[in-house]
């Protein structure tokens, strides 16, 4: 997912699926309101946070997003779709949309005895 976002200055930024997810997770952070739908509505945000950017996109019906909290005790992992099992060459650009690049992630250890 590349689109691009104006600045405030109004220049255009591109917007990559790590920087959406980014926005999205600060937002939640920030938000309790917002979170609370997130995780109860998770499509229908998405839905809205890709109108911000391009009010024409829409999500296909069968298209599915699912958001899970984190706790200090348990860490979701996300495994990517592997574009050699659907007939996509892999490149950088696939990963990228794939994948959403990389969100830099803290992992604490609560009470962890080693």
């Amino acid at each position: 997912m590349t689109e691009e976002k104006k600045t405030e200055g109004g220049n255009k930024e591109p917007i990559t699926r790590q920087k959406f997810e980014a926005e999205i997770i600060l937002k939640a952070w920030k938000d309790p309101e917002y979170k609370k739908r997130l995780l109860e509505s998770p499509k229908e945000v998405l839905q809205e946070e890709l109108r911000k950017i391009r009010p024409d996109a829409k999500l296909p019906e069968n298209f599915q997003v699912f958001v899970h909290e984190e706790t200090p005790n348990a860490v979701h992992m996300t495994l990517p779709v592997n574009p050699a099992e659907h007939d996509v060459a892999s490149s950088e650009e696939w990963m990228e949309n794939a994948s959403g690049g990389c969100i830099g992630v803290v992992v604490g250890f609560v009470g962890l005895v080693v």
